[in-house]
């Protein structure tokens, strides 16, 4: 999933939604990372969009283990 498509895919969907997608579209952890991380970075307000950004790769990484 590339950036553009991955910003939308936040803007539209709900915390359980979003969850899932992110699992469902990246086969490991370091690829989620990678991606989310720098988004984060781009939006508005980047702390807390980072911030939001470590509770979900938290929230996802027992699952990769």
């Amino acid at each position: 999933m590339d950036r553009a498509r991955f910003g939308a895919s936040l803007r539209a969907c709900d915390l359980d939604q979003l969850i899932k997608a992110l699992y469902d579209n990246y086969a490991e952890l370091k690829q989620l990372q990678t991606t989310i991380i720098p988004v984060a970075e781009g939006l508005l307000d980047p702390e807390e969009h980072l911030q939001a950004a470590s509770v979900i790769i938290k929230t996802l990484s027992p699952f990769y283990k």
